[in-house]
């Protein structure tokens, strides 16, 4: 049995890829019986982790933000002192900056430091809050074994700017894992949304790096051709007023749904017209893989490396109105004779077993 600590932001599951990528990972290593300490970096205030139930999970969470926060997490990472751990593993910079820092002061003894990517830092963030990334990068990465990156396009982009890191450790691309068994699971469900047939999806956060806004100017565009066509965007964030007054200045807030965040998402891609990712920059959209599970009709901008190889896919770049509205215009029309057996292979080459496989050696 391997003792295995992660460190995760929150307690919710289904906010974003990064979060989604960790819950893979823990629930690959609780169904082989390790034994699995998640630490938090937030309180608690969704519950997901509550409801899973394997006697060999451990959950602690944090006592607030800020100061306050940081010496709660500390004081969790002392509980478990006596602990060697095998592996621990994180995803988003802040985590694993922390944890890395925790091993090189003794606080943490893990053999095996583990820490994932989540989006393009040095493409992403400017000016104070690139700064402090580049402080955790020098402080905690001296201590990391293995830095997982999404594309070959972030680990070149990555090393360009720490060119000191991969002479310290070990830097490797490994595309993000999908869970084909949770699928299988979810995809059975029957959820109405006949309210909104036909329409197009789109799933993430409401931020400005999702690029909604050129998606609903798109989709005004498209609804001069294809009149009954609707738009439903999944997700909640601080962009979601923006949204709302743009379509209503587009005279289509009738058209422009913003159900807010669902249980499953998987219901809603399957049928939908066509399933589209618009955003400006990701490190890989987890969506993506999950719309290509459900839907042969899925459009995605380039915004992250290695999108323009997957075969079946209906592609355009980032942040340009006139591409985006061409290509979802594409794959409106497109025959999608083949699409599944290609979508498939794809999927099947990214199995969770594969992923940890390959980042635990």
């Amino acid at each position: 049995m391997k003792h295995i600590l992660f460190l995760i932001s929150n307690d919710c599951t289904t906010r974003g890829g990064a979060e989604e990528v960790m819950r893979l990972t823990v629930m690959h290593f609780l169904r082989q019986g390790d034994d699995v300490h998640v630490f938090f970096l937030l309180e608690k205030r969704f519950g997901d982790w509550e409801k899973v139930h394997y006697s060999n999970l451990h959950l602690y969470y944090s006592a607030g933000g800020g100061k306050l926060g940081v010496f709660s997490i500390v004081k969790n990472f002392w509980s478990v002192r006596h602990i060697r751990f095998d592996y621990s593993f994180s995803s988003i910079i802040e985590c694993n900056g922390f944890v890395s820092i925790m091993k090189r002061v003794g606080i943490l003894r893990i053999n095996k430091v583990i820490v994932r990517e989540s989006t393009m830092v040095f493409n992403r963030y400017k000016g104070s809050k690139l700064m402090l990334y580049k402080i955790l990068y020098r402080l905690g990465y001296p201590a990391v074994h293995t830095v997982v990156c999404q594309t070959e396009w972030m680990r070149d982009v990555m090393l360009k700017y720490l060119p000191w890191l991969d002479k310290k450790t070990r830097v490797i691309v490994v595309p993000n894992p999908v869970d084909l068994q949770m699928i299988k699971e979810k995809e059975v469900e029957q959820v109405e949304t006949d309210r909104y047939a036909p329409y197009i999806l789109a799933c993430g956060r409401l931020n400005p790096v999702k690029a909604y806004d050129l998606l609903v100017r798109a989709f005004a565009s498209l609804k001069q051709r294809h009149s009954n066509l609707k738009l439903v965007i999944l997700g909640e964030g601080g962009e979601r007023k923006n949204l709302e007054c743009l379509s209503k200045e587009l005279g289509y807030e009738n058209d422009v749904f913003l159900p807010g965040m669902v249980a499953n998402v998987y219901p809603y891609m399957r049928n939908a017209k066509i399933c589209v990712v618009s955003s400006h920059i990701e490190g890989f959209p987890n969506v993506l893989l999950q719309m290509m599970s459900q839907n042969e009709r899925v459009v995605s901008t380039t915004c992250a490396g290695g999108i323009e190889k997957i075969e079946g896919l209906i592609t355009c770049k980032p942040g340009d109105l006139t591409a985006l509205e061409e290509a979802i215009e594409r794959g409106l029309e497109i025959e999608v004779k083949d699409t599944r057996k290609l979508f498939d292979k794809e999927l099947d080459s990214r199995s969770i077993e594969k992923f940890v496989h390959v980042i635990t050696e």
